[in-house]
């Protein structure tokens, strides 16, 4: 009987323990029109290493994102000028707590 009571002791108390797990509150997908020359707030980025560049550079504003993705609206023709869209969007999950701080920066929900 000592044993048992030990047990539910010990399972009770894991219960009230804080969860090692931060809820972060409902996510939202927002997405920014790429352009081209290097005009995104983030800069220059090549096929091959926008992920890692968009993403380093929203984590250095304090700004989580948990997935990420491109989207190829358009094959063109496109013009020259720098703030011309390159056909692309930027796709990043977020917190919805971050919304306000990521429209600084040209996202759309």
């Amino acid at each position: 009987m000592k044993n048992k009571s030990l047990v539910i002791l010990l399972f009770a108390s894991f219960l009230l323990l804080p969860s090692c797990e931060k809820y972060f509150g409902e996510k939202t997908w927002v997405y920014r029109i790429e352009t081209g020359c290097g005009t995104n707030p983030w800069g220059y980025t090549t096929i091959d290493n926008t992920e890692t560049v968009v993403i380093d550079f929203l984590e250095g504003k304090n700004i989580q994102v948990y997935d990420f993705k491109t989207e190829i609206y358009s094959d063109g023709p496109f013009c020259t000028a720098c703030t011309c869209p390159t056909g692309r969007n930027i796709w990043v999950l977020i917190s919805d707590s971050d919304l306000k701080t990521i429209d600084e920066f040209g996202f759309i929900k």
